[in-house]
């Protein structure tokens, strides 16, 4: 399964709109935890990917 979708991904990931998936995504995750860790690890990917 990883090896179909990782060239998805990896396709993807030039796409905004693709990368504003991501974003939320990862929000939806983060909002499941309570340590301040993922935060900042959401706020690097952010800052990466290129999204606000």
């Amino acid at each position: 399964m990883l090896a179909i979708l990782k060239p998805l991904v990896l396709t993807g990931l030039k796409s905004p709109k693709f990368k504003v998936f991501v974003i939320q995504l990862l929000e939806k995750l983060v909002e499941q935890t309570d340590n301040e860790l993922d935060d900042k690890a959401l706020a690097i990917v952010k800052k990466g990917l290129g999204v606000n």
